[in-house]
């Protein structure tokens, strides 16, 4: 049996005996995207899209599918890589395990 004593690590069920443990924890993926950018990047990805249906810009525009994909989880890979984030700061820190 799997016991994790660190509190911010939930273990969410197990299958073959493993246990799978939050991606948030585990990828280290932490909400990195504000609003204004979320808004940005649907507005982007849906006229991408849109182009591309329309044949404008060709097969090209299905890449606005990434910028709706990152605005809809709230963490950009990239930002992550140069240590971006326009979300505001969380100003309550976590707490410990009681």
């Amino acid at each position: 049996m799997l016991t994790i004593r660190n509190s911010s690590w939930r273990v969410y069920g197990k299958i073959c005996g493993y246990s799978i443990i939050n991606l948030e924890v585990a990828m280290n993926i932490a909400k990195n995207v504000g609003s204004a950018d979320k808004i940005a990047r649907i507005a982007v990805g849906a006229l991408l899209i849109v182009l591309a249906l329309t044949g404008t810009i060709g097969v090209w525009g299905w890449i606005g599918v990434v910028p709706i994909a990152t605005a809809l989880m709230g963490w950009c890979p990239a930002y992550t890589l140069l240590g971006i984030k326009t979300c505001p700061a969380q100003n309550n820190p976590p707490k410990p395990a009681g």
